[in-house]
């Protein structure tokens, strides 16, 4: 079990097996060449812009609020087998849960790099995923106003609802997805509810096939082939 700075569970896993690099203690760049997580949770959550992960983002990234000038650890993950895991993530700053829950998960990557927050993957295989988005009134300010460089006044909303669906910038590539089983859910809490027709804004798609290749993920730009 692995907890937050506020003693909640983080991590919490039946089984896990990691296999590293060798003494990787002395290098600044560590890849686990193999991890399998089995009968686990995984609990991610903020109800400020503060996310309960981020001690451990400063830490490997070798920054933080104390403004410390160590250099960065770089994780680079290759393989990666999960059994019967669930993500939980619990966003009350802008209004948004996730939950993904699958029986198995395969992946293999070329390079996950999570300082240049670049993803490189061969192939991912999922068996009986289950993921459940949920939208309702966050805590954040409607409107937050901030200084860039430049010294101009923004909008924070504004720009994070530009990248919504990728707020830190990832760059995403994936040869090929296979999923197997799966079953997908959004719903939005919202005042009253249509009981005499369809309510688009609350919809779930069960017994789900499919394969997509060569799928990439840049900016707020999802791209795909479809099987």
């Amino acid at each position: 079990m692995i907890e937050d700075q506020h003693k909640d569970t983080l991590l919490s896993a039946g089984k896990m097996q990691v296999q590293i690099t060798d003494w990787f203690f002395f290098k600044d760049k560590i890849v686990l060449h193999y991890i399998e997580l089995g009968d686990a949770i995984i609990y991610l959550n903020r109800t400020d812009s503060v996310w309960n992960y981020q001690y451990l983002v400063d830490y490997f990234s070798g920054g933080s609020s104390s403004g410390s000038d160590k250099k960065g650890i770089e994780l680079d993950f290759k393989k990666i087998k999960f059994n019967n895991v669930t993500f939980l993530n619990k966003d009350e700053w802008r209004g948004e849960d996730m939950q993904f829950k699958l029986t198995s998960m395969d992946l293999d990557a070329d390079e996950i790099d999570l300082a240049s927050k670049k993803i490189e993957i061969n192939s991912i295989d999922f068996s009986d995923p289950v993921f459940l988005i949920k939208n309702y009134t966050g805590k954040r300010p409607r409107s937050i106003k901030v200084v860039n460089e430049n010294e101009e006044i923004a909008d924070e909303q504004k720009i994070d609802s530009l990248l919504k669906w990728n707020p830190e910038s990832w760059t995403v590539h994936v040869g090929k997805i296979n999923i197997n089983n799966g079953d997908f859910k959004s719903i939005r809490v919202i005042s009253g509810a249509y009981d005499d027709y369809f309510d688009g804004r609350n919809v779930g798609f069960a017994s789900i096939y499919a394969s997509f290749e060569n799928l990439i993920f840049n900016h707020d730009t999802l791209t795909t082939s479809l099987e």
